[in-house]
């Protein structure tokens, strides 16, 4: 996808890209440490060996045969489900796990774009579930968001908007979209912001993650 992480997610969520080999592309910073690895040494290496993420009962979640690229395979181009991240010698942590199917630009396989949202580190019992977990909202489900939860189809920007929503999704910064478009960087943020409210939602990364699903 050629996604740079650090400018894609400015507000800190942790994401990383799987490739259809399975293998991790990339990841940010924030997804290093709730995974603890590091960024250099995960790309390459298989999501399971990465991740490790389990289901809320402790049974794998990240595995050769993972349940969310069976749902990819089946036409679900998005999943949202509740996961634990599992640590040495500390609590495991309670987190939503949003993943994204998106096309790379070169026309490859399809990849995966993963989103962690901690909700709080829990302790999981002697049953293997852990409890008590407030549910964590992206912001287009919070209040003036879609009822529904998810962005209003990209038909409702113009074809600037959409271009600069596509350039947002590459990691451009405003900047740099500035000097590529021939505008001032106020006019590319002034754009954004049309398009955060005809899309009806708060934040860059929504806007980006509804570009990233296949249309």
């Amino acid at each position: 996808m050629g996604i740079r992480f650090d400018l894609l997610h400015p507000s800190g969520e942790a994401a990383f890209a799987i490739g259809g080999d399975k293998c991790v592309r990339d990841l940010n910073q924030r997804a290093a440490e709730l995974l603890g690895c590091s960024r250099s040494g995960a790309a390459g290496t298989p999501c399971w060996q990465v991740a490790r993420l389990t289901e809320p009962t402790g049974a794998p979640l990240c595995r050769p045969d993972c349940p969310i690229w069976d749902e990819l395979e089946r036409g679900r181009l998005r999943t949202r489900r509740r996961v634990l991240i599992p640590a040495a010698d500390a609590p495991a942590v309670a987190a939503d796990l949003i993943s994204v199917a998106a096309a790379p630009a070169n026309g490859s396989r399809i990849e995966l774009l993963h989103l962690l949202l901690p909700v709080s580190p829990v302790r999981v019992g002697s049953d293997g579930i852990g409890r008590r977990w407030p549910r964590m909202k992206l912001a287009s489900e919070d209040k003036g968001g879609d009822p529904g939860g998810a962005a209003r189809p990209l038909s409702v920007l113009s074809r600037r908007e959409r271009e600069i929503l596509g350039l947002l999704a590459l990691g451009r910064s405003t900047e740099q979209i500035a000097d590529q478009l021939f505008i001032s960087p106020r006019t590319v943020r002034n754009h954004v912001n049309s398009t955060l409210k005809k899309l009806r939602v708060h934040r860059r990364i929504d806007a980006i993650l509804a570009y990233l699903e296949p249309r």
